[in-house]
């Protein structure tokens, strides 16, 4: 028997630091466990509850309210109605450290209504008190996203209300205005116009809502229809043509080994992701600023899906890094005296995001207040692969043809470039629509052509970066910095197989205008000598 009952409080002891049985009466008291096999020995209980507390047994946070839980005549009371009664306080576990206990005390014999023994259970409840403890945390801290939720549904009423009564002002306004004026033509075609950009401002306010609404409760979706990448990025960018004239944003857009541009996906959604991003790069970059759109096809790890990555940087007001962890949060705005007239809900990155993670991708931002924005865009897009041989055979063909009916006769072009295969090819496409070309094989090369030639010689210079004696960078900073006037404007276009954004960046500090890549696509080279040929003759 004894055996057993040594197995009993071997596995008790598991839980139970101690258990004991006390004469409430006589305030004396025994030790059953951990002191297995003893002799019944007793001992004042409230002097070995003094003892405990003075010896730091107790934690001292507890040591009050434990010396009166303990009280005999205070357990005598709560047991009068009660069979047993439990207090949590914690107590030493080991030389550096209080675990927290339960002590339970049972009533065992009684005289009427009053106890008169006891056994008192002190067990460990450490892990369900931390457990707890974690517990409260986790719900503060929903609380605080909810209450933080609400009171930026809050703000989005309030500022909705701002940003909706403002277009409907101008609607209204207008309207009335007109129906005042309604003989004069020109007078209520200009207002209609007004009324027309206001109520589009006044529709994309909803949409964002509603867009919001559908994410929030799981219902948005995406399309599949056939588009090309390429036109939709062109047709994209000219929604911004009005700001790049009137404000005279440097804005260029390039095109990195786009290899399936044909793909099956909603045009839509990602023109609503660019649209927001680029649309926020032209609200918050200065006049005479500049603003860049990469797109290229990365590696693709999602089978029949191409990987598409598209950068947007800025040369703008930027933003504190506080803000670009909060951007992608519904609701949010950023809290500075720019940025605080621009009209708007604050959902669209948020949008944009949700969208892009419906394509299996993501939106990552970088910025430095005052020192621009960098948002890049991943995205997978489903290919039309049968599409996509027919339209590579027709575009190149289109493209050729698009080209030859170019007419440049009588333009000069400087053509530096150190791979002669590369400058004879490069020669003959520029010959083709009647450009004269002058070539040299390395920067020094192209300083001194440029430099002994009289004034305004060459209408645009093509430089390679990476040539022998002197590069690219280092020809054009040279040629900036001679002094002559006509050299200070020439235009001066990287031609170069280094194609990421901080070499854009580098060609544009080291006095460059523009970057097209190698191999160079005859649509890329077509814009750039409408650019430089044709339009700025006209600015």
């Amino acid at each position: 028997m004894s055996n057993i009952y040594q197995k009993a409080m071997n596995s008790t002891a598991l839980v139970y630091r101690a258990i004991y049985f006390i004469k409430l009466d006589e305030n004396q008291f025994y030790e059953i466990y951990p002191k297995q096999n003893a002799q019944e020995e007793y001992t004042s209980f409230s002097k070995t509850i003094s003892e405990f507390i003075a010896c730091g047994k107790i934690h001292p946070n507890c040591s009050e309210e434990v010396n009166k839980f303990f009280e005999i005549s205070n357990i005598k009371e709560k047991l009068r109605s009660k069979n047993y009664i439990e207090y949590r306080y914690r107590r030493k576990a080991s030389e550096n450290g209080y675990e927290w206990c339960l002590a339970s005390i049972t009533a065992v014999e009684r005289n009427g209504d009053e106890a008169t023994a006891v056994t008192l259970t002190v067990r460990s409840i450490d892990s369900v008190v931390k457990h707890e403890e974690e517990q409260k945390k986790l719900l503060a801290r929903e609380v605080e996203r909810a209450d933080a939720a609400n009171s930026a549904k809050s703000n989005l009423l309030s500022q909705v209300s701002h940003d909706i009564r403002t277009p409907m002002n101008a609607i209204l306004g207008m309207t009335a205005v007109a129906k005042i004026n309604i003989d004069n033509k020109e007078r209520v075609k200009d207002y209609l116009n007004k009324i027309t950009i206001s109520g589009k401002h006044l529709l994309g306010l909803v949409n964002e809502v509603l867009d919001m609404s559908k994410i929030e409760s799981g219902r948005l979706s995406l399309s599949n229809e056939e588009f090309n990448l390429k036109d939709t990025v062109r047709s994209l960018t000219a929604f911004f043509d009005s700001d790049v004239e009137t404000r005279k944003i440097d804005f260029d857009v390039y095109f990195h080994n786009l290899e399936h541009s044909d793909v099956i996906g909603d045009e839509q959604r990602l023109q609503q992701i660019l649209l927001n991003i680029l649309g926020n790069a032209f609200k918050f970059t200065p006049d005479r600023g500049r603003i860049t759109l990469d797109i290229s096809e990365k590696t693709s790890n999602l089978y029949g899906n191409g990987c598409y990555e598209f950068i947007v940087e800025d040369s703008g007001i930027g933003m504190e890094k506080e803000f670009i962890d909060k951007i992608f949060e519904p609701f949010a705005r950023a809290e500075n005296s720019i940025a605080g007239n621009i009209e708007g809900t604050g959902l669209g990155m948020t949008i944009a995001l949700n969208i892009a993670r419906l394509m299996n991708g993501d939106i990552k931002a970088e910025s430095s207040l005052n020192r621009g924005s960098k948002f890049t865009v991943t995205v997978y897009i489903k290919i039309n692969n049968a599409m996509q041989e027919n339209a590579d055979a027709s575009r190149s063909k289109s493209a050729i043809d698009s080209y030859r009916n170019n007419n440049y006769t009588g333009r000069r072009v400087l053509l530096a470039e150190d791979n002669q295969f590369n400058a004879e090819v490069m020669g003959e496409l520029l010959a083709a629509v009647g450009i004269e070309v002058d070539k040299v094989y390395n920067g020094r090369q192209a300083v001194e052509k440029i430099t002994c030639l009289p004034p305004d010689y060459y209408d645009l210079v093509f430089m390679d970066i990476k040539m022998p004696d002197m590069n690219g960078y280092e020809a054009a900073k040279a040629i900036r910095n001679n002094g002559r006037t006509d050299l200070k404007f020439v235009p001066i276009v990287a031609m170069t197989a280094e194609t990421f954004a901080a070499d854009v960046k580098k060609a544009g500090k080291s006095g460059m205008n523009a970057h097209i890549a190698k191999p160079v696509e005859l649509e890329r080279l077509e814009e750039i000598l409408e650019k430089f040929l044709i339009q700025s003759r006209t600015d």
